[in-house]
């Protein structure tokens, strides 16, 4: 069960192929969600609780390079975690360490964070939930810190709210503060459908 790189649209992505059942500290794996080229996310139950959450489990790091990538990890997890209070992003739960079965050497980081239900997005949500999204845009800029990645396929539909499930971190010490950048793709993804506010333009 080692983790293994596959070939999508020319992008290394991350796979290990983790099946149902599969048990990582108290989470049983539930099915995978999607994949990036630094980590895979799965849904989870929390055992006893049954509660739902995401498990995100990082790509194996180079030895040499561990105290930079630990640097870094913990970075991703401080960041949500500052902006957990804005409910555009997953909120965070943890950090944690594990080996996988049949693997050894430094083994993989991974976060616990909130399961945001939802539907896929599209650009045909009302002008109510656009500008909604755009001040959650905002009060993360206000903590002097950018979101990134705004992209279709890291946004999603749930209870009413455009909410985000992944976004550019940026790195342990140079953390992502290119604001200019997400509303260069707010405009992009709503500018022919709605009238995005000046402040925002």
């Amino acid at each position: 069960m080692s983790r293994h790189a596959g070939k999508e649209d020319s992008v290394d992505k991350v796979s290990f192929s983790l099946e149902a059942g599969y048990r990582i500290a108290n989470y049983k794996i539930d099915r995978q969600l999607g994949s990036g080229c630094t980590a895979e996310a799965y849904l989870v139950k929390e055992v006893p609780t049954g509660a739902e959450r995401v498990l995100k489990i990082y790509d194996r790091f180079q030895d040499s390079e561990k105290i930079k990538n630990l640097h870094d990890f913990a970075h991703y997890c401080w960041f949500l975690e500052q902006v957990s209070d804005v409910g555009l992003l997953p909120r965070y739960s943890h950090m944690a360490h594990v080996f996988l079965d049949d693997e050894d050497g430094i083994g993989h980081y991974y976060m616990i964070q909130e399961y945001i239900a939802g539907e896929p997005f599209s650009i045909e949500c009302s002008h109510d939930m656009v500008l909604a999204f755009c001040e959650k845009v905002e009060r993360i800029h206000l903590l002097e810190y950018a979101v990134g990645d705004l992209s279709p396929e890291n946004l999603l539909i749930s209870k009413g709210a455009i909410r985000a499930v992944d976004c550019n971190y940026g790195h342990h010490n140079n953390p992502n503060t290119d604001t200019g950048a997400d509303w260069t793709a707010i405009r992009k993804l709503f500018g022919a459908t709605f009238e995005i506010p000046s402040k925002y333009r």
